[in-house]
């Protein structure tokens, strides 16, 4: 399947408003952005056509709304296109999921395989050096699909 890339647009559903805190700590505005962040998450993940596709796992689904959320906030997300591998999975199971955040749709759900360094069945190392030949953990922006 090819998909193009779509422009930015905000979820319909969700109010990305920060609300207002009547504190100046910063570890309580901190933690409550974090509750924020979260709960807009479980809100989209509840939310979410599975498209007859089994859903991510939501602790992982969290994690990469967060780091998905967090780039369009610095204005680097072009599309609303998002693509979560989830290691913790067995690589002999279906562990990548393509997500339609505009239409809150999973369009795509298939197997995918870690570096040849990472582990066998389950990736247990992971490394951002090249030439590790290990997968690299984290929140990516590629410029095509």
């Amino acid at each position: 399947m090819n998909y193009k890339l779509f422009p930015v647009l905000l979820f319909g559903l969700l109010s990305f408003t920060t609300p207002r805190n009547t504190t100046t700590d910063p570890k309580i505005i901190a933690s409550t952005a974090k509750i924020t962040l979260e709960t807009r998450a479980l809100n989209l993940y509840q939310s979410l056509n599975a498209n007859s596709f089994k859903l991510p796992q939501l602790q992982s689904f969290t994690k990469a709304f967060e780091g998905f959320f967090r780039l369009q906030q610095m204005g680097k997300i072009e599309n609303n296109i998002l693509t979560l591998v989830d290691f913790s999975l067995s690589a002999n199971t279906k562990r990548l999921w393509v997500i339609d955040m505009d239409s809150q749709t999973i369009l795509y759900h298939s197997l995918v395989a870690h570096g040849r360094n990472s582990g066998e069945e389950y990736a247990t190392q992971f490394s951002n050096k090249p030439e590790s030949f290990q997968s690299s953990l984290g929140v990516y922006i590629n410029g095509e699909t």
